[in-house]
């Protein structure tokens, strides 16, 4: 069985990707954005297309900017509550495409 990152993260538009697509993002948002409202976790929640690919990255990393898809770029949610404190730290990051 797959956890909800691996399915998440990987292809396909069945209704376990898209619940574990929306527990991935509302677990990061909750852990990394924990000054937020319920509301503006909902409004953040909207903004993202639960039919493509969620996973959480490093956003340092080069690969985590690429990759667009149907002419979208992926979008990068940045955690708050972990900011780096030296240039080689890790970006913690929700990478995600935007809802049309």
């Amino acid at each position: 069985m797959m956890s909800d990152a691996e399915l998440a993260a990987a292809s396909g538009k069945a209704p376990e990707h898209l619940a574990a697509r929306q527990r991935v993002a509302r677990q990061f948002i909750e852990i990394h954005l924990p000054d937020k409202t319920p509301e503006q976790v909902d409004q953040i929640l909207a903004g993202i297309d639960f039919s493509q690919p969620v996973q959480v990255v490093n956003g340092a990393e080069k690969s985590a900017r690429a990759k667009p898809i149907w002419g979208r770029a992926p979008q990068l949610l940045e955690s708050e509550r972990f900011k780096p404190a030296k240039p080689e730290d890790p970006i913690y990051a929700l990478k995600s495409y935007p809802a049309r």
